[in-house]
């Protein structure tokens, strides 16, 4: 079984990684999904893909599909490779890695801002749009 380390440097190591809707490529294009099928599949977690799915949310099918292949937890108790998804507008869109970084806690994720995978600090703005956590199973500390 993957270690959360291993987990979230395979998803550092697809940071710039240009950000296209539905991509499934390391190195080529991501969005927010396929950074983390990614990084899972390259720790040897296969949990399904999801393709077909809308630029705009309905509010049912993000949440069904994360809470039929994850574990939800309290967003406090969210640790390194825990997975969040986040809300913009109505319903929630968005889905980052929980990180860290010289002790300060960082989100992981493909940018429409940037139009590419970053990392950065989960305060203040961010913090405020996480609506959910979840745990991969199988994925260990450490």
């Amino acid at each position: 079984m993957p270690r959360r380390s291993e987990i979230v440097a395979a998803a550092r190591a697809m940071l710039g990684t240009p950000f296209r809707h539905q991509g499934r490529t390391p190195g080529k294009s991501l969005d927010c999904a396929g950074i983390l099928r990614m990084a899972l599949l390259e720790n040897g977690i296969d949990v399904p893909d999801v393709v077909g799915y809308s630029r705009r949310p309905d509010g049912i099918t993000l949440t069904r599909y994360l809470n039929t292949h994850f574990e939800p937890l309290p967003i406090n108790e969210a640790k390194d490779a825990d997975i969040i998804e986040m809300c913009f507008e109505k319903w929630p869109q968005h889905l980052g890695m929980i990180a860290s970084k010289h002790g300060r806690r960082t989100i992981i994720h493909a940018s429409m801002q940037n139009l590419k995978v970053v990392e950065h600090g989960l305060d203040g703005e961010w913090g405020g749009r996480i609506v959910r956590a979840f745990h991969v199973p199988g994925v260990l500390d450490g």
